[in-house]
């Protein structure tokens, strides 16, 4: 008996835990989204252009190559055209590395940020981005697998 209530103890304690851990890395999660780039996206300001972008379950943001200027206002129209969900990040490389980790901890987080929206099969959701530095900037899809599988898009401000 006392074999039994020590083990329920020891399963207790190591699920309270794992829930405390989980519960530390979303927290350090939501204050990395509110984070990044904060200096850049800004969905209050009037957007200079627009830029239609398909997520596709081809792992690819078509187009891929974009000419944003310092001081532009983007207004990214994305359409997710596949049957698998995907997301659409947009952020500085260290920012985006730091996200990609995040999503690893926590794969089925949901998005839906001044920079980072989630997107169900078929949705179509708008990010409003000021590109007010200069730099390398990468919008990236970190549901599991797709960045690895090419998903993502570079470039340079």
């Amino acid at each position: 008996m006392k074999k039994h209530i020590l083990l329920g103890s020891l399963l207790l304690l190591i699920s309270n835990m794992a829930i405390a851990g989980g519960a530390h890395v979303m927290d350090e999660h939501n204050n990395g989204m509110k984070n990044m780039s904060k200096m850049d996206h800004n969905s209050q300001q009037t957007p200079t252009r627009t830029i239609n972008v398909a997520a596709s379950d081809m792992m690819r943001f078509t187009p891929e190559n974009w000419n944003i200027k310092s001081d532009e206002v983007i207004k990214f129209v994305v359409t997710n055209t596949g049957n698998m969900e995907h997301e659409f990040v947009i952020g500085n490389l260290s920012e985006m590395r730091e996200h990609a980790q995040m999503m690893k901890a926590m794969p089925s987080m949901k998005h839906d940020e001044a920079n980072a929206v989630s997107l169900a099969p078929g949705e179509v959701k708008n990010v409003v981005f000021a590109f007010n530095s200069s730099g390398k900037f990468q919008v990236a899809c970190n549901v599991p697998g797709h960045f690895e599988a090419g998903m993502k898009v570079n470039f340079i401000i």
